[in-house]
Order: C-alpha cells, then sequence, then structure tokens
C-alpha cells in the first residue's frame, strides 16, 4: 500500500512538459492491477502505446479494456500472457512485442511478488518464485530488450523496487533480498 501511494503521488506530481511520451512504446509487466494498472492508465493518458504484460490474462485483458476505453482507439494497448518464471516467456514476450510494435522505447518492469515469513518458513518453490520473478526476470528482460535500444541509440529501463530495499521488514526477508538486488543492480 505505501509503494502505491509513493508510486501514484510521484505520478500525478511529476512534471508534464518535463517528457514527451506521445506515441512511445511501453513493455509494462505487471500490468493485471495495482501499480501496474494505474502506471498502463497514466501512461496511455500520456500518450503511450502499451505492451500490457502479465502472468493473469483475465485482469490483463481488463487492464487494456480500460486503457481503450479511456483512449477511445485500439492501439493504445495490447495484452500478452507471459509467466516471468519461465525464461521462454520472457525472451518470446519481447519478440512477440517487438514484433507487433517495431521497438520498445520503454521497458517498466513492475511485476512482483511478495511471500511471507521468515525465510526458514519459505519453501523452496516460494523463495524461488519471488526471486524469480522480483529480480531474475527483470535482468533478463533487460538484457533482451538492452540490445535493440542500443542499436536505436534510444530507450529507457524502469525497474519498480520498493522501499523494503533499504529497510527490511519483518517477515518479507526474501521480498526484500529480491527488491535489494533490483535496487543495487548496475544495469
Amino acid at each position: 500500500a505505501a509503494a502505491l501511494a509513493v508510486a501514484s503521488l510521484a505520478l500525478w506530481s511529476w512534471p508534464r512538459g518535463s517528457h514527451n511520451l506521445q506515441g512511445k512504446v511501453v513493455l509494462l509487466t505487471g500490468a493485471g492491477g495495482g501499480l501496474g494498472r494505474l502506471l498502463a492508465l497514466h501512461l496511455a493518458r500520456r500518450g503511450c502505446v502499451l505492451a500490457c504484460a502479465d502472468v493473469a490474462a483475465e485482469p490483463n485483458e481488463e487492464t487494456v479494456a480500460l486503457v481503450h476505453q479511456q483512449q477511445q482507439h485500439k492501439q493504445a494497448a495490447r495484452a500478452y500472457t507471459a509467466d516471468l518464471t519461465e525464461r521462454a516467456d520472457i525472451y518470446g514476450l519481447v519478440q512477440k512485442v517487438l514484433e507487433d510494435f517495431g521497438h520498445i522505447d520503454i521497458l517498466l518492469s513492475n511485476a512482483g511478488v511478495i511471500q511471507g515469513g521468515a525465510l526458514w518458513e519459505l519453501s523452496d518453490a516460494q523463495l524461488d518464485l519471488v526471486l524469480d520473478v522480483n529480480l531474475r526476470a527483470t535482468m533478463l528482460l533487460v538484457k533482451a530488450v538492452l540490445p535493440h535500444m542500443r542499436a536505436r541509440a534510444e530507450g529507457h529501463v524502469v525497474a519498480v523496487s520498493s522501499s523494503t530495499a533499504l529497510v527490511p521488514g519483518r517477515g518479507i526477508v526474501a521480498y526484500a533480498a529480491s527488491k535489494a538486488g533490483l535496487s543495487r543492480a548496475a544495469m
């Protein structure tokens, strides 16, 4: 909730004229709800064309429908279903977005999961899920997108982290570690 409030404040207080986003192609992960949905709607209002990705197809389609309703044209967004724990889905997602739009101007890696509990209470599968989605997926997405951005000599990468990267809370050590890794990565 705190991250949502901070992101909302940042989005609506960002100076309008500071960046022209009209027509920029944004690959947004975690677009199916929460912060991802808010980001999709805000970026669409700023004129972006959105490639909305999420593991949950139905909520992601709802986000795209909301963008279309808000923008009143079908080119404003497309939905992609991808499991960010699967390397093939990550590379396939980037390839499909490049095929559909020709390029990616902005990678906004927002997808994230949290598994509560002390480290010794988490199963290996729970730990893998948190690290795979929150850290590994972002790094693989950057690895897949960056060569295309470099070839065009333009592009931006934004990875959503958390204040828990700096001040971890009790019972969310895996989440905090994944976000700290993301915050510290020199991409």
